[in-house]
């Protein structure tokens, strides 16, 4: 395990960290570290959650072109159902 040592924190801050430590029953440098360790993890959610989001705005684009796709069937389909029933009469 690596050993963090900072220097020159206010006397005031020291004291609301131990303060803040006893409440939850724990020591000063337990509190820091689960504080630490709290930040690494609220990081890393944060990347997945932008690689989340970035994967949904890919994934409403390709909905957007499938969509796209469908309506531009469903004109050729008419099209082709039009020519058909001109066949079908013209044979009459």
């Amino acid at each position: 395990m690596a050993v963090i040592t900072i220097r020159n924190v206010d006397e005031n801050v020291n004291n609301a960290l131990i303060s803040m430590a006893k409440k939850r029953g724990l020591s000063r440098e337990e509190f820091l570290r689960r504080h630490l360790e709290g930040l690494t993890l609220s990081g890393e959610v944060r990347e997945v959650e932008e690689r989340y989001n970035s994967l949904i705005l890919m994934l409403l684009g390709k909905l957007q072109d499938m969509e796209n796709v469908i309506e531009y069937n469903e004109i050729v389909m008419e099209h082709v159902l039009e020519v058909l029933r001109e066949r079908d009469m013209e044979e009459i």
